[in-house]
């Protein structure tokens, strides 16, 4: 089985609220997008190895900033080390992300107080969805800081959901092309019937999936699906997932 965790956590955060929100990209009349002041307009006393905000808005700002500006010593003091795992700037996606996390900053953000945590933790919501930033702030003494333990454990939780979801779609996926492969009757037996294969034996069609071949009708699924097995091309490729047909109720 694949990792459950995309390379870097707020590279991997962006994605999947650009993947599940792509409305964040519009901002209503009116929204608000100050520009964030850079980090040395905060405290420069540390909690811990991290710095120290007098609010959460600053700690917010802050790191926006630093990544508006790809300034990682800024990031390292905001975030502490290693800094990378969290959000690694070499990463072939993050700078797509980046930008488009800065958007919806941009658009429209704000800080939310989670009323469960007795005012000690706060939430960076952005964009129009008001997707959430998985690193919480939390209050420290007098002080707030970014808790990257937590946006972690965060991230992993939204990356299990998502695969969660992602199997499902495909179970259901696999649903409608067992009802496509009946109708199509590709073994040409004269009668409706599933298949009781996801890969196609070579040379047959008896699987949801065979090799597309000119003036021939294409499978009802997809290749990486159908290898999304122990023995196929791609085992656990697919949402971490492994898929295997069932014949009967029962392991």
């Amino acid at each position: 089985m694949r990792s459950l965790l995309k390379p870097g956590l707020l590279a991997a955060a962006l994605t999947l609220a650009l993947a599940t929100n792509p409305g964040a990209q519009q901002a209503p009349a009116g929204s608000h997008s100050a520009a964030a002041p850079p980090p040395t307009a905060a405290k420069t006393d540390s909690v811990g190895k991290l710095i120290a905000f007098p609010t959460p808005e600053a700690a917010a700002d802050a790191l926006t900033a630093a990544a508006r500006r790809n300034d990682d010593k800024a990031i390292e003091a905001i975030l502490g080390e290693p800094w990378e795992v969290l959000l690694p700037t070499m990463n072939d996606g993050y700078q797509r992300d980046r930008l488009s996390y800065l958007t919806a900053w941009d658009e429209q953000h704000r800080i939310v107080i989670e009323p469960a945590s007795n005012g000690t933790k706060a939430i960076v919501e952005v964009g129009t969805t008001t997707w959430t930033l998985p690193i919480p702030i939390v209050k420290d003494g007098d002080a707030w800081r970014f808790d990257p333990l937590a946006g972690f454990n965060e991230m992993v939780d939204r990356e299990l959901g998502r695969n969660e979801f992602g199997a499902i779609q495909t179970l259901l996926a696999i649903g409608d092309a067992e009802r496509d492969y009946a109708e199509m009757d590709p073994m040409k037996t004269g009668s409706p019937v599933y298949a009781r294969r996801l890969l196609s034996s070579p040379g047959k069609k008896d699987g949801l999936y065979w090799p597309p071949a000119a003036g021939q009708p294409e499978s009802p699924l997809g290749e990486r699906v159908a290898n999304s097995q122990p023995d196929g091309k791609f085992p656990g490729d697919h949402y971490g997932y492994n898929f295997h047909l069932l014949y009967g109720q029962g392991p």
